[in-house]
């Protein structure tokens, strides 16, 4: 079994900059082989594939990944989008790339990713309307050069899951960022883009800051159902026009700040693109609050959806632009 656990996981990445949560027994947490053979020569980039936890509380995404899941223990870290903190679950190995082939001359023996790699996973639906956040990509801006310098890997060596398991797999996938391919049917990341900002890091070059395709504009005051009277219907989904005349010409995606008021009864919100409803909500609320919270969006050519699970007036407005 492998003997080496990356007992100083936490402190490359504060070092980095990063907000660190260690999960307790991290340290040598790891799949039957233990430790890694010396240092990890791959980090692997994934997204979880499960909802967005409106709370912000990802406790039972860590306690399936840690433990219950049957290829526990599934990452080595957690980001979540709505909450600035990477979580450190395991200092040894873990399950989570599977079957694959090593195509590009790492050194990696057919199906034996595992025994190799840091395994980060981001947690995203994996659908192509919700976006990553901000804090998502600058944790990976700056980890992804720090975990390299720190265990001699090559930026070349930045790899996403579905480059191992192409056939199976499309993580990382999703938008906005100059990682997403918005040409492929699941916005499979360019990862190319993200391996050249890991090489400029490790030469010395500040990696990009925030979300490159988003940029703040004066925030404005887009949709508010108060002037109408009626509050929207629970579970019934509403499409709201973007206001053309105040976003930058050629505005495909928004960051939206939306307020729930005046709810009728404990309920969710979610705001999305196009597409039917994704079954993921973006804030929980209880009777008579107002609650207000930020989701960006990729459009449906001039529109976005809301949907309530209980009756609400809602308010948007527009931050950010791209």
């Amino acid at each position: 079994m492998g003997q080496t656990f990356l007992l100083d996981l936490p402190d490359v990445l504060r070092e980095a900059g990063l907000n660190v949560e260690e999960v307790p027994g991290w340290e040598f947490r790891s799949r039957s082989t233990g430790g890694y053979d010396g240092n990890p020569t791959h980090l692997m980039v994934h997204h979880t594939a499960s909802p967005i936890r409106a709370n912000g509380d990802y406790s039972n995404d860590i306690g399936y990944m840690n433990d219950r899941a049957s290829a526990a223990p599934i990452a080595n870290l957690l980001t979540p989008p709505n909450v600035d903190v990477t979580y450190v679950l395991a200092g040894g190995r873990t399950n989570t790339n599977g079957r694959g082939v090593d195509t590009w001359g790492g050194g990696v023996p057919l199906n034996s990713m595992n025994n190799f790699a840091i395994g980060w996973e981001l947690a995203h639906p994996g659908d192509t309307r919700t976006l990553y956040s901000p804090s998502q990509l600058r944790a990976i801006r700056l980890g992804l050069p720090a975990l390299c310098r720190r265990y001699a890997m090559p930026a070349h060596h930045t790899r996403g899951h579905f480059e191992w398991s192409p056939g199976r797999k499309i993580d990382p996938a999703g938008p906005p960022s100059p990682y997403a391919d918005t040409t492929d049917r699941y916005f499979r990341w360019r990862m190319t883009s993200l391996r050249r900002d890991v090489a400029a890091a490790l030469q010395g070059t500040p990696p990009p800051s925030g979300d490159d395709d988003m940029r703040p504009i004066t925030q404005f005051r887009n949709s508010d159902t108060r002037p109408f009277g009626a509050k929207l219907q629970p579970n019934k989904n509403y499409r709201f026009g973007i206001n053309r005349a105040k976003v930058p010409s050629g505005t495909t995606m928004v960051r939206l700040n939306v307020a729930v008021i005046d709810p009728e009864g404990k309920g969710n919100l979610a705001v999305w693109g196009g597409g039917p409803y994704p079954g993921t909500t973006i804030q929980q609320y209880e009777p008579g609050q107002e609650i207000t919270g930020s989701v960006g969006v990729l459009l449906d050519g001039d529109e976005f959806s809301v949907r309530v699970s209980r009756k609400a007036h809602v308010l948007v407005d527009v931050a950010e632009a791209g």
